[in-house]
């Protein structure tokens, strides 16, 4: 490898085409050609021709350069990560997410990871970004943030300077259109309320591609990543001109050797969220019991999925607080298990049946779900006993009441007879 390799969020290039905007800058796409403004509009400096790739096509993650033998023992990359696209016909007006500076990683192997918001055209990417390890911004074994204007591979990328935050810092990252003249659009990065962490851009291709994502290079073992289960990007709202947003993120897992994934807690706008999960093992509150099917269904969204007793909304009124396991057969735990966006049940998915969901007496959906393992197990401390698979409809449900609840499969009681035993894990006792 080019000893003047350097690293961005958007992979490595050379160092040459890397470029510092200082305080009060700003980047120019005028006349089909990047420069950098000073404060009063002057030419600072001439960095070359935008280049042109497909306008139906988003820039990233498929153009992220990752030079031979710079791959180690885990994938390296976009990770994970949530997007949406804006086809309202209404340009984007602000996209703002907020999250929480997570613990640093337990472990150092040289690792660089990066967290962000961020939106896209099919040239650039424009985020603001919070970094772990170094970049070619600079950086350590400490947080920071910035905001970067990435081309593709080996393209011309741009950043602000790397400013070092605290874990628990809460962040905003917003970006925001400024202007618009025919098809040329100008807009803004920054963290909300933290000066020189960002800069504006001028006269380039509408952004429309939104995502949450998770990029990380160097790693060598799970513990490389932060030492918390997940990093939640909420308040996500996303506003264009004609209004609020109709968003429907669609998760992305290209790498999952430490069981990453991405989960869709909410489309709201405002107040979205998007959870992102760094491995294995880490528990997902918001899972309640309906006592009318006696089903275990996801709480926590704004619909409460379709119940098979009533086919109205499953009811927790009854229940406790609940947390599902995210993980692939670890010992003691069955692997396999995924959430039904359409009912919000969970259901086991490594059969060829994938069930029947009572939102459509249609085979349950887990093309939106992480990957989740259940407990085998007659109790013990946090746990509840006598959970069990039904075979008719692949879910999961309560088998310690007379009621054995409502199969959607056939509008009788759910069947335990082929059920291992299994506990659910309590996160609180309401």
């Amino acid at each position: 490898m080019p000893d003047d390799l350097v690293l961005t969020p958007g992979g490595f290039r050379p160092k040459s085409v890397v470029h510092p905007v200082p305080p009060g800058h700003s980047i120019s796409g005028a006349g089909g050609r990047l420069s950098m403004l000073a404060p009063g509009g002057a030419v600072a400096a001439e960095i070359g021709p935008i280049p042109q790739r497909p306008a139906s096509e988003p820039l990233h993650p498929r153009n992220v350069f990752v030079p031979e033998g710079r791959v180690p023992g885990l994938g390296s990359g976009w990770i994970t990560y949530a997007s949406w696209t804006n086809a309202t016909g209404h340009p984007i007006k602000s996209f703002k997410t907020t999250w929480s500076v997570p613990p640093g990683p337990q472990t150092q192997s040289g690792q660089t990871i990066f967290l962000f918001n961020g939106i896209q055209n099919s040239t650039m990417i424009y985020q603001p970004v919070l970094q772990w390890g170094s970049s070619a911004a600079g950086g350590g074994n400490y947080w920071s943030i910035a905001s970067w204007y990435v081309d593709g591979q080996g393209g011309p990328a741009f950043h602000s300077q790397l400013i070092p935050v605290s874990p628990g810092t809460i962040l905003v990252g917003v970006m925001t259109l400024t202007s618009q003249q025919g098809n040329l659009f100008s807009y803004n990065c920054l963290f909300q309320g933290i000066a020189n962490s960002g800069y504006p851009i001028q006269n380039v291709e509408q952004l429309t591609w939104c995502i949450q994502t998770l990029e990380a290079y160097g790693l060598t073992q799970c513990s490389d990543y932060p030492a918390t289960p997940t990093t939640a990007m909420t308040a996500i709202e996303i506003v264009t001109t004609g209004g609020e947003a109709p968003l429907s993120w669609q998760p992305s897992n290209p790498i999952t050797d430490c069981s990453q994934h991405t989960t869709v807690v909410s489309n709201a706008s405002p107040g979205g969220e998007v959870d992102i999960f760094y491995r294995s093992g880490s528990e997902q509150p918001g899972w309640r019991w309906c006592h009318k099917c006696q089903g275990m269904f996801f709480g926590d969204n704004p619909s409460k999925g379709v119940c098979p007793a009533d086919h109205l909304a499953h009811d927790p009124s009854q229940s406790g607080r609940y947390a599902a396991l995210f993980g692939e057969n670890a010992v003691g735990q069955q692997g396999n298990w995924r959430w039904c966006h359409k009912c919000q049940g969970m259901f086991f998915n490594g059969n060829q049946s994938k069930g029947v969901c009572p939102a459509d007496h249609l085979s349950h959906d887990a093309s939106q779900s992480g990957h989740y393992a259940a407990v085998f197990g007659d109790g013990g401390a946090g746990q509840q006993a006598n959970w069990r698979w039904c075979h008719k409809c692949q879910g999961m449900f309560f088998n310690g009441n007379p009621s054995k609840g409502v199969c959607p499969a056939d509008g009788q009681a759910h069947d335990a007879s082929q059920s291992g035993h299994y506990v659910a894990i309590f996160t609180e006792i309401p």
